[in-house]
């Protein structure tokens, strides 16, 4: 399922290797949490890190 959300995003639209990763170079908007919100929308208020533009949000 997370494959389909970002790395099959981004190659539908053309963008792949540039969206939808994880790497050096990448567009990357990433938000990282504790527990899994597909089992609990509350895991979005968990948040152990965030990134814009590649860089950390305190």
């Amino acid at each position: 399922m997370l494959r389909a959300a970002t790395t099959v995003g981004a190659e539908i639209i053309g963008q792949a290797g540039r969206l939808g990763v994880i790497r050096k170079g990448a567009e990357a908007d990433l938000l990282v949490l504790k527990s899994n919100p597909l089992e609990s929308l509350k895991a979005l208020r968990q948040r152990i890190a965030l990134y814009l533009d590649g860089k950390e949000v305190k």
